[in-house]
């Protein structure tokens, strides 16, 4: 049950960082020396958004391997 959690939150956060960052890239900067400040900051802000949900994303596959990793250990420990 755990792993089919965390399977949908890593996929769901993949997903998610993916939206954010595309739409980090389509953000159009304006040529008004006044508001580029603006349009950068947003670009920074969905930017960040996006690395959150990736850095959320790798945590789910890390643990999913660690745990693959691990069972397969034990499997070999009763074989020998």
């Amino acid at each position: 049950m755990v792993t089919k959690f965390v399977y949908c939150v890593g996929t769901l956060a993949g997903v998610i960082s993916a939206v954010y960052w595309l739409r980090a890239a389509l953000v159009p900067v304006r040529d008004n020396v006044d508001v580029i400040v603006d349009d950068l900051q947003r670009i920074g802000e969905l930017n960040a958004i996006g690395a959150g949900a990736a850095c959320i994303a790798a945590v789910c596959g890390s643990f999913l391997f660690a745990r693959q990793f691990l069972s397969s250990i034990h499997w070999l420990r009763r074989v020998q």
